[in-house]
Protein backbone atom coordinates (compact mmCIF):
# COMPACT_ATOMS: atom_id res chain seq x y z
CA UNK A 1 0.00 0.00 0.00
CA UNK A 2 1.48 3.41 -0.60
CA UNK A 3 -0.34 6.95 1.04
CA UNK A 4 -1.62 9.49 -2.42
CA UNK A 5 -1.90 13.34 -1.09
CA UNK A 6 -4.38 14.63 -3.44
CA UNK A 7 -4.63 18.73 -3.30
CA UNK A 8 -7.84 18.82 -5.76
CA UNK A 9 -8.68 22.50 -5.42
CA UNK A 10 -9.52 26.02 -3.26
CA UNK A 11 -12.78 27.73 -2.96
CA UNK A 12 -13.45 30.85 -1.03
CA UNK A 13 -13.97 30.23 2.64
CA UNK A 14 -15.76 33.93 3.18
CA UNK A 15 -18.00 35.71 0.99
CA UNK A 16 -17.09 38.71 0.28
CA UNK A 17 -14.60 39.74 2.26
CA UNK A 18 -13.84 43.00 1.41
CA UNK A 19 -16.95 44.33 2.99
CA UNK A 20 -16.53 41.92 6.39
CA UNK A 21 -16.62 43.76 9.36
CA UNK A 22 -14.66 42.75 12.86
CA UNK A 23 -17.77 42.65 14.74
CA UNK A 24 -18.41 39.14 12.34
CA UNK A 25 -15.71 37.84 13.83
CA UNK A 26 -13.83 37.40 10.84
CA UNK A 27 -10.62 39.46 9.65
CA UNK A 28 -11.51 42.85 7.52
CA UNK A 29 -8.57 42.58 5.60
CA UNK A 30 -9.78 42.62 1.57
CA UNK A 31 -10.22 39.55 -0.07
CA UNK A 32 -7.25 39.80 -2.30
CA UNK A 33 -4.63 40.44 0.76
CA UNK A 34 -6.03 37.47 2.03
CA UNK A 35 -5.76 35.82 -1.53
CA UNK A 36 -2.56 36.82 -2.00
CA UNK A 37 -1.50 36.01 1.87
CA UNK A 38 -2.61 32.21 1.12
CA UNK A 39 -1.35 31.98 -2.24
CA UNK A 40 2.12 32.36 -0.82
CA UNK A 41 1.54 29.88 1.98
CA UNK A 42 -0.30 27.27 -0.56
CA UNK A 43 1.98 28.04 -3.88
CA UNK A 44 -0.35 27.74 -6.41
CA UNK A 45 -3.55 27.28 -4.82
CA UNK A 46 -5.68 30.36 -4.70
CA UNK A 47 -7.47 31.58 -1.72
CA UNK A 48 -9.77 29.83 1.18
CA UNK A 49 -11.23 26.10 1.73
CA UNK A 50 -8.46 23.27 0.55
CA UNK A 51 -10.18 20.06 -0.89
CA UNK A 52 -7.91 17.39 -0.84
CA UNK A 53 -8.57 13.67 -1.14
CA UNK A 54 -6.22 11.44 0.45
CA UNK A 55 -6.09 7.44 -0.27
CA UNK A 56 -4.62 4.11 0.42
CA UNK A 57 -4.11 2.35 -3.33
CA UNK A 58 -4.97 -1.45 -3.30
CA UNK A 59 -6.05 -3.88 -6.02
CA UNK A 60 -8.41 -6.67 -5.79
CA UNK A 61 -8.66 -9.87 -7.62
CA UNK A 62 -11.06 -9.76 -10.81
CA UNK A 63 -14.42 -12.35 -10.30
CA UNK A 64 -17.20 -13.48 -12.83
CA UNK A 65 -20.48 -14.33 -11.67
CA UNK A 66 -22.32 -16.17 -14.67
CA UNK A 67 -25.84 -14.71 -14.43
CA UNK A 68 -27.07 -16.60 -17.32
CA UNK A 69 -26.88 -18.88 -19.94
CA UNK A 70 -28.51 -21.12 -22.50
CA UNK A 71 -28.78 -22.46 -26.12
CA UNK A 72 -32.41 -22.59 -25.94
CA UNK A 73 -31.90 -26.46 -25.80
CA UNK A 74 -34.43 -29.24 -25.08
CA UNK A 75 -35.12 -29.52 -22.32
CA UNK A 76 -36.48 -27.26 -21.13
CA UNK A 77 -37.11 -25.17 -24.37
CA UNK A 78 -39.16 -27.42 -26.93
CA UNK A 79 -39.73 -26.79 -30.26
CA UNK A 80 -43.04 -24.81 -31.39
CA UNK A 81 -45.13 -21.42 -31.52
CA UNK A 82 -45.61 -19.52 -27.88
CA UNK A 83 -42.91 -21.89 -26.09
CA UNK A 84 -39.95 -19.17 -25.25
CA UNK A 85 -42.36 -17.32 -23.10
CA UNK A 86 -43.23 -19.31 -19.93
CA UNK A 87 -40.10 -21.58 -20.23
CA UNK A 88 -36.79 -20.87 -18.04
CA UNK A 89 -38.14 -17.63 -16.39
CA UNK A 90 -39.12 -15.58 -20.01
CA UNK A 91 -41.93 -13.91 -20.31
CA UNK A 92 -43.73 -12.26 -23.09
CA UNK A 93 -46.69 -9.55 -23.45
CA UNK A 94 -48.62 -12.38 -25.84
CA UNK A 95 -48.27 -16.27 -25.14
CA UNK A 96 -50.79 -17.20 -27.92
CA UNK A 97 -50.23 -15.64 -31.67
CA UNK A 98 -47.78 -17.67 -31.97
CA UNK A 99 -45.69 -14.21 -32.50
CA UNK A 100 -42.62 -16.23 -30.02
CA UNK A 101 -41.47 -18.93 -29.74
CA UNK A 102 -38.70 -22.16 -30.46
CA UNK A 103 -37.99 -23.40 -33.82
CA UNK A 104 -34.82 -25.31 -35.24
CA UNK A 105 -34.67 -29.21 -35.66
CA UNK A 106 -32.62 -32.25 -34.11
CA UNK A 107 -29.37 -30.35 -34.63
CA UNK A 108 -29.97 -27.24 -33.02
CA UNK A 109 -32.67 -24.61 -31.50
CA UNK A 110 -33.16 -20.69 -31.44
CA UNK A 111 -35.61 -18.48 -30.32
CA UNK A 112 -37.91 -16.33 -32.29
CA UNK A 113 -39.42 -13.06 -32.15
CA UNK A 114 -41.98 -12.04 -34.76
CA UNK A 115 -42.82 -13.79 -38.30
CA UNK A 116 -46.68 -14.31 -37.37
CA UNK A 117 -49.14 -11.85 -37.57
CA UNK A 118 -50.42 -8.91 -34.87
CA UNK A 119 -52.46 -6.28 -34.54
CA UNK A 120 -50.07 -4.85 -31.59
CA UNK A 121 -47.52 -1.96 -32.59
CA UNK A 122 -45.44 -3.76 -30.34
CA UNK A 123 -44.75 -7.71 -28.75
CA UNK A 124 -41.71 -9.11 -26.38
CA UNK A 125 -39.65 -11.14 -24.85
CA UNK A 126 -38.23 -10.39 -21.62
CA UNK A 127 -36.13 -12.47 -18.50
CA UNK A 128 -36.22 -10.57 -15.13
CA UNK A 129 -32.59 -10.78 -13.03
CA UNK A 130 -33.09 -8.12 -10.53
CA UNK A 131 -29.35 -7.80 -10.30
CA UNK A 132 -27.65 -4.95 -8.90
CA UNK A 133 -24.35 -4.94 -10.36
CA UNK A 134 -22.27 -2.11 -8.11
CA UNK A 135 -24.09 -3.37 -4.69
CA UNK A 136 -22.57 -6.53 -5.66
CA UNK A 137 -19.56 -5.39 -6.64
CA UNK A 138 -19.33 -6.81 -10.22
CA UNK A 139 -20.54 -3.81 -12.00
CA UNK A 140 -19.40 -4.43 -15.45
CA UNK A 141 -22.08 -6.97 -17.19
CA UNK A 142 -21.27 -8.69 -20.34
CA UNK A 143 -23.50 -10.37 -22.84
CA UNK A 144 -23.26 -12.65 -25.93
CA UNK A 145 -25.49 -13.74 -28.18
CA UNK A 146 -26.24 -14.79 -31.86
CA UNK A 147 -28.77 -13.20 -33.64
CA UNK A 148 -29.94 -12.76 -36.66
CA UNK A 149 -32.80 -10.96 -38.61
CA UNK A 150 -34.97 -13.13 -40.71
CA UNK A 151 -35.91 -11.07 -43.67
CA UNK A 152 -39.52 -10.25 -44.62
CA UNK A 153 -41.19 -11.80 -47.63
CA UNK A 154 -44.17 -9.57 -47.99
CA UNK A 155 -42.02 -6.36 -48.57
CA UNK A 156 -43.06 -5.29 -44.91
CA UNK A 157 -39.98 -3.89 -42.87
CA UNK A 158 -39.76 -3.54 -39.25
CA UNK A 159 -37.63 -3.01 -36.19
CA UNK A 160 -36.07 -5.41 -33.28
CA UNK A 161 -34.90 -3.93 -30.31
CA UNK A 162 -32.70 -5.43 -27.38
CA UNK A 163 -33.15 -3.61 -24.43
CA UNK A 164 -32.08 -3.24 -20.98
CA UNK A 165 -34.35 -1.98 -18.20
CA UNK A 166 -33.79 -2.04 -14.57
CA UNK A 167 -35.39 -3.30 -11.56
CA UNK A 168 -38.08 -0.76 -11.72
CA UNK A 169 -38.83 -1.39 -15.21
CA UNK A 170 -37.59 1.57 -16.51
CA UNK A 171 -35.94 1.65 -19.96
CA UNK A 172 -32.15 2.21 -19.68
CA UNK A 173 -30.58 1.78 -22.77
CA UNK A 174 -30.15 -0.90 -25.71
CA UNK A 175 -29.60 -1.43 -29.44
CA UNK A 176 -32.78 -2.07 -32.56
CA UNK A 177 -32.22 -3.66 -36.11
CA UNK A 178 -33.75 -1.44 -38.75
CA UNK A 179 -34.46 -4.71 -41.03
CA UNK A 180 -35.47 -1.39 -43.57
CA UNK A 181 -31.99 -0.05 -44.16
CA UNK A 182 -30.32 -3.15 -42.11
CA UNK A 183 -29.04 -0.48 -40.16
CA UNK A 184 -27.95 -1.34 -36.30
CA UNK A 185 -28.52 1.78 -33.75
CA UNK A 186 -27.48 2.56 -29.91
CA UNK A 187 -30.47 3.69 -27.74
CA UNK A 188 -29.56 5.74 -24.05
CA UNK A 189 -33.03 5.95 -23.23
CA UNK A 190 -33.35 9.48 -24.63
CA UNK A 191 -32.05 9.56 -28.14
CA UNK A 192 -31.07 6.67 -30.68
CA UNK A 193 -27.82 6.93 -33.09
CA UNK A 194 -27.19 5.23 -36.00
CA UNK A 195 -23.83 3.61 -35.16
CA UNK A 196 -23.52 3.21 -38.89
CA UNK A 197 -22.68 -0.22 -39.59
CA UNK A 198 -25.32 -2.44 -41.01
CA UNK A 199 -26.47 -6.41 -40.67
CA UNK A 200 -26.76 -9.15 -43.06
CA UNK A 201 -30.31 -10.69 -43.28
CA UNK A 202 -30.81 -14.51 -42.12
CA UNK A 203 -26.82 -14.65 -41.33
CA UNK A 204 -26.25 -15.82 -37.40
CA UNK A 205 -24.16 -13.15 -35.94
CA UNK A 206 -22.47 -12.89 -33.02
CA UNK A 207 -23.41 -9.71 -31.01
CA UNK A 208 -21.14 -8.86 -27.85
CA UNK A 209 -21.79 -5.81 -25.35
CA UNK A 210 -20.28 -4.49 -21.85
CA UNK A 211 -22.51 -2.72 -20.20
CA UNK A 212 -20.07 -0.60 -16.59
CA UNK A 213 -23.01 0.05 -14.35
CA UNK A 214 -20.33 2.16 -12.38
CA UNK A 215 -19.47 4.50 -14.83
CA UNK A 216 -22.37 4.71 -17.10
CA UNK A 217 -20.52 3.40 -20.37
CA UNK A 218 -20.50 0.38 -22.71
CA UNK A 219 -19.35 -0.79 -25.38
CA UNK A 220 -20.41 -3.34 -28.03
CA UNK A 221 -19.58 -5.19 -31.26
CA UNK A 222 -21.39 -7.24 -33.92
CA UNK A 223 -19.73 -10.32 -35.59
CA UNK A 224 -16.14 -8.69 -34.41
CA UNK A 225 -16.97 -5.36 -35.83
CA UNK A 226 -17.02 -2.65 -33.15
CA UNK A 227 -20.18 -0.74 -32.95
CA UNK A 228 -19.16 1.86 -30.04
CA UNK A 229 -16.35 2.15 -27.53
CA UNK A 230 -16.84 3.44 -23.85
CA UNK A 231 -20.56 5.32 -24.88
CA UNK A 232 -22.50 6.77 -22.36
CA UNK A 233 -25.16 3.73 -21.47
CA UNK A 234 -28.03 5.62 -20.24
CA UNK A 235 -28.74 9.69 -20.94
CA UNK A 236 -31.29 9.95 -18.11
CA UNK A 237 -31.27 9.69 -14.57
CA UNK A 238 -32.63 6.50 -13.90
CA UNK A 239 -31.01 3.58 -11.61
CA UNK A 240 -28.62 1.44 -12.83
CA UNK A 241 -28.78 -1.66 -12.13
CA UNK A 242 -29.79 -4.70 -14.15
CA UNK A 243 -33.79 -5.66 -14.02
CA UNK A 244 -34.27 -7.27 -17.40
CA UNK A 245 -33.21 -8.05 -20.85
CA UNK A 246 -35.76 -7.42 -23.22
CA UNK A 247 -35.95 -8.59 -26.87
CA UNK A 248 -38.70 -6.29 -28.83
CA UNK A 249 -40.62 -6.15 -32.11
CA UNK A 250 -41.72 -3.20 -33.33
CA UNK A 251 -44.31 -3.06 -35.88
CA UNK A 252 -43.35 -0.49 -38.27
CA UNK A 253 -47.37 0.32 -39.28
CA UNK A 254 -49.47 -0.94 -37.00
CA UNK A 255 -51.73 -4.18 -37.97
CA UNK A 256 -49.68 -3.94 -41.04
CA UNK A 257 -46.53 -6.21 -39.87
CA UNK A 258 -43.65 -7.63 -42.21
CA UNK A 259 -43.01 -11.14 -41.27
CA UNK A 260 -39.57 -10.53 -41.01
CA UNK A 261 -38.04 -12.09 -37.35
CA UNK A 262 -35.17 -11.98 -35.04
CA UNK A 263 -33.45 -15.49 -33.98
CA UNK A 264 -31.25 -15.50 -30.77
CA UNK A 265 -29.10 -18.11 -29.57
CA UNK A 266 -26.24 -19.12 -26.95
CA UNK A 267 -27.30 -16.13 -24.92
CA UNK A 268 -24.61 -16.07 -22.35
CA UNK A 269 -24.55 -12.61 -19.55
CA UNK A 270 -21.93 -12.46 -16.80
CA UNK A 271 -20.67 -10.10 -14.18
CA UNK A 272 -17.09 -9.25 -12.88
CA UNK A 273 -15.89 -6.91 -10.74
CA UNK A 274 -13.15 -5.52 -13.16
CA UNK A 275 -11.54 -5.27 -9.74
CA UNK A 276 -12.31 -2.56 -7.23
CA UNK A 277 -14.89 -0.69 -7.83
CA UNK A 278 -12.74 2.45 -8.20
CA UNK A 279 -10.50 0.22 -10.80
CA UNK A 280 -13.84 -0.33 -13.31
CA UNK A 281 -14.46 2.89 -13.11
CA UNK A 282 -10.70 4.04 -14.43
CA UNK A 283 -10.71 1.66 -17.08
CA UNK A 284 -14.09 2.92 -17.92
CA UNK A 285 -11.73 5.99 -18.90
CA UNK A 286 -8.36 5.07 -19.51
CA UNK A 287 -6.83 2.88 -22.20
CA UNK A 288 -4.73 -0.28 -21.27
CA UNK A 289 -1.38 2.21 -21.17
CA UNK A 290 -2.52 5.18 -19.62
CA UNK A 291 -3.83 2.36 -16.65
CA UNK A 292 0.00 1.53 -16.53
CA UNK A 293 0.97 4.67 -16.18
CA UNK A 294 -0.05 6.57 -12.52
CA UNK A 295 1.32 9.93 -13.67
CA UNK A 296 -2.13 9.43 -15.92
CA UNK A 297 -4.65 7.61 -14.03
CA UNK A 298 -3.17 7.86 -10.51
CA UNK A 299 -5.32 8.65 -7.75
CA UNK A 300 -3.69 12.32 -7.45
CA UNK A 301 -3.52 13.08 -10.99
CA UNK A 302 -5.51 15.88 -12.53
CA UNK A 303 -5.52 14.39 -16.06
CA UNK A 304 -8.31 16.76 -17.15
CA UNK A 305 -6.78 20.06 -15.80
CA UNK A 306 -9.77 20.85 -13.98
CA UNK A 307 -8.45 20.92 -10.86
CA UNK A 308 -10.42 17.65 -9.60
CA UNK A 309 -7.72 14.65 -9.00
CA UNK A 310 -8.82 11.15 -10.57
CA UNK A 311 -9.87 10.03 -7.15
CA UNK A 312 -12.33 12.85 -6.43
CA UNK A 313 -13.62 12.80 -10.43
CA UNK A 314 -15.01 8.52 -9.04
CA UNK A 315 -16.27 10.30 -5.26
CA UNK A 316 -18.05 13.10 -6.93
CA UNK A 317 -19.28 11.25 -9.97
CA UNK A 318 -16.84 13.64 -12.91
CA UNK A 319 -15.10 12.44 -15.36
CA UNK A 320 -11.37 12.54 -15.44
CA UNK A 321 -10.71 13.15 -18.75
CA UNK A 322 -13.46 15.73 -19.71
CA UNK A 323 -12.94 18.82 -17.26
CA UNK A 324 -15.85 19.77 -14.94
CA UNK A 325 -15.13 22.31 -12.20
CA UNK A 326 -18.61 22.49 -11.42
CA UNK A 327 -18.82 19.55 -9.29
CA UNK A 328 -16.39 20.49 -7.15
CA UNK A 329 -17.72 21.28 -3.61
CA UNK A 330 -19.84 24.63 -2.61
CA UNK A 331 -18.91 27.13 0.71
CA UNK A 332 -21.00 29.40 1.86
CA UNK A 333 -21.06 30.94 5.26
CA UNK A 334 -23.62 32.44 7.61
CA UNK A 335 -23.35 34.62 10.68
CA UNK A 336 -24.24 33.35 14.15
CA UNK A 337 -23.53 34.39 17.84
CA UNK A 338 -19.84 34.35 18.16
CA UNK A 339 -18.90 33.88 14.96
CA UNK A 340 -19.83 32.20 11.38
CA UNK A 341 -21.02 28.80 10.21
CA UNK A 342 -19.20 27.41 7.24
CA UNK A 343 -21.99 25.57 5.05
CA UNK A 344 -19.77 22.84 2.83
CA UNK A 345 -21.76 20.81 0.04
CA UNK A 346 -20.85 18.56 -2.17
CA UNK A 347 -23.07 16.31 -4.72
CA UNK A 348 -21.54 12.43 -4.41
CA UNK A 349 -22.52 9.34 -6.84
CA UNK A 350 -23.99 6.36 -5.18
CA UNK A 351 -22.08 3.82 -7.02
CA UNK A 352 -18.85 5.37 -6.38
CA UNK A 353 -18.31 2.29 -3.62
CA UNK A 354 -15.13 1.56 -1.73
CA UNK A 355 -14.53 4.77 -0.78
CA UNK A 356 -14.90 6.81 3.04
CA UNK A 357 -15.15 10.40 2.92
CA UNK A 358 -15.61 13.27 5.58
CA UNK A 359 -15.30 17.20 5.83
CA UNK A 360 -12.36 18.40 7.96
CA UNK A 361 -11.54 21.71 9.50
CA UNK A 362 -9.80 23.93 11.50
CA UNK A 363 -8.91 27.85 12.06
CA UNK A 364 -5.53 27.31 10.43
CA UNK A 365 -3.64 25.60 7.74
CA UNK A 366 -1.21 24.28 10.35
CA UNK A 367 -3.42 23.02 13.21
CA UNK A 368 -4.77 19.50 13.33
CA UNK A 369 -7.70 19.01 11.10
CA UNK A 370 -10.60 18.20 13.03
CA UNK A 371 -13.45 15.64 11.60
CA UNK A 372 -16.92 17.00 10.98
CA UNK A 373 -18.93 14.53 12.29
CA UNK A 374 -22.83 14.97 12.80
CA UNK A 375 -23.93 16.05 16.29
CA UNK A 376 -20.57 16.58 17.80
CA UNK A 377 -19.27 20.15 18.07
CA UNK A 378 -22.14 21.65 16.96
CA UNK A 379 -21.54 20.01 13.68
CA UNK A 380 -24.95 19.15 11.61
CA UNK A 381 -24.82 16.83 8.19
CA UNK A 382 -27.81 16.30 5.80
CA UNK A 383 -28.04 14.10 3.00
CA UNK A 384 -30.78 14.77 0.22
CA UNK A 385 -31.79 12.58 -2.47
CA UNK A 386 -31.12 14.14 -5.63
CA UNK A 387 -32.18 11.37 -8.47
CA UNK A 388 -31.47 7.98 -8.34
CA UNK A 389 -27.35 8.36 -8.64
CA UNK A 390 -26.68 10.92 -6.59
CA UNK A 391 -26.88 12.56 -3.16
CA UNK A 392 -26.05 15.73 -2.10
CA UNK A 393 -24.10 15.97 1.31
CA UNK A 394 -24.24 19.23 3.54
CA UNK A 395 -22.28 19.97 6.47
CA UNK A 396 -22.81 22.98 8.35
CA UNK A 397 -19.62 23.35 10.78
CA UNK A 398 -19.67 26.41 13.54
CA UNK A 399 -16.26 28.41 13.53
CA UNK A 400 -15.13 31.11 16.39
CA UNK A 401 -11.67 32.19 14.26
CA UNK A 402 -10.61 35.04 12.13
CA UNK A 403 -10.32 32.46 9.69
CA UNK A 404 -11.57 29.05 8.96
CA UNK A 405 -10.98 26.04 6.26
CA UNK A 406 -12.12 23.16 5.61
CA UNK A 407 -11.09 20.04 3.45
CA UNK A 408 -13.29 16.89 1.58
CA UNK A 409 -11.18 13.87 2.81
CA UNK A 410 -11.27 10.02 1.24
CA UNK A 411 -9.68 7.10 2.01
CA UNK A 412 -9.78 3.85 -0.22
Amino acid sequence: MKNALLTCCVLPLVPNLRAASSTTGFASEPNEQIARKLRTYLGNLVAGVTWIVTGLTFTSPVHAVDLYSTGFNNPPFVLGVNTWAGTDGWMSNDTVAGIQGIVGDSSYQEAYLGFNTTSAASNYVYRKFNYDPVIQQNPMVDFGMDIAIRDSTNGKYDKFHLQIYNSAGEFLGGMYFSNSDLHIFKADGVTATDTGVKFTNDIRQRLTFSINFATNMWSASHNGTPLFTNSSFHGGTKSLNFGDITYLWAVATTGSPGNNYLTVDNLTISATSGGSPYATWQAGFFNSTQLANPAISGDNVDFDKDGIANLLEYLLGGSPTLPDSGLLPTLATTPVSGGRNLIVSYKRKLAATGVTYLIESNSALSSTWIPAIHGQNGVTIITTPVDAQTEQITATIPTAGAMGFARLRATR
